[in-house]
């Protein structure tokens, strides 16, 4: 069976305050280059308007929208300042990043039991893997699925059919586990089974159901037993 772990709000969390610190990370680097705050920070917020889709999903790397960023800020971007201020952006971002706690039993469990573990995230794929290997998870999975690697966010058909494709087994044999009703969706789509993580009260929004709800990750080996019985 292959369980898809949804990346921000369910296996790795404080993703709004980390995003806001790795920006404005990264923005400083403009400054120090001259650019005014204001100016600097207008440009983040530009270039991360130009670079998602309205549903949250990336369509570029960090690397290239922090490119854009610096030149919406009037400075000539180049392969070495886009690292640099990715280098910041993550840098900010992982004080306010840390993993659920219930992973570091789980998922060794999960594979121990033969189980494929992936993780699926709207964050570009720069960024999904370098938070992930900080954290330490990386090693523990076996792929990780993008916006932009797939075409499209969580939630549509071209990310529903991206995952089904590289899974190694059929729809029937795939568990999406999340907190978000894209998460829901994109189970709906491939005709695989839903886990809802309602660990911040995320039924309240949800206009589809899930096939079954945890409060915690450390739920879900029950589900799994009754999913498999």
């Amino acid at each position: 069976m292959l369980i898809a772990f949804d990346m921000d709000g369910t296996i790795l969390l404080g993703h709004i305050e980390g995003i806001a610190a790795g920006n404005t990370a990264a923005a400083r680097l403009l400054v120090e280059r001259g650019v005014p705050e204001e100016q600097a920070a207008e440009a983040v917020r530009l270039a991360y308007k130009y670079t998602t889709t309205r549903a949250g999903g990336f369509v570029t790397t960090k690397h290239e929208q922090l490119g854009l960023c610096a030149l919406l800020a009037g400075v000539a971007p180049d392969p070495a300042l886009e690292e640099a201020m990715f280098q910041a952006f993550i840098a900010g971002v992982m004080p306010h990043r840390y993993a659920d706690p219930d992973i570091r039993d789980l998922f060794p469990r999960l594979r121990q039991a033969g189980h494929r573990l992936c993780v699926q995230t709207n964050s570009p794929h720069d960024v999904a893997l370098a938070e992930l290997e900080l954290a330490g998870i990386l090693p523990l999975v076996d792929f990780v699925l993008t916006a932009d690697g797939a075409g499209g966010p969580k939630g549509t058909r071209r990310y529903a059919e991206a995952l089904a494709a590289a899974s190694p087994f059929p729809a029937s044999e795939i568990v999406v586990v999340g907190d978000e009703e894209s998460d829901v969706v994109t189970a709906m789509i491939m005709g695989a089974t839903s886990v809802l993580v309602d660990h911040r009260d995320s039924r309240d929004s949800l206009e589809v159901s899930p096939h079954y709800v945890i409060n915690r990750l450390g739920e879900l080996a029950t589900v799994l037993a009754m999913i498999t019985a």
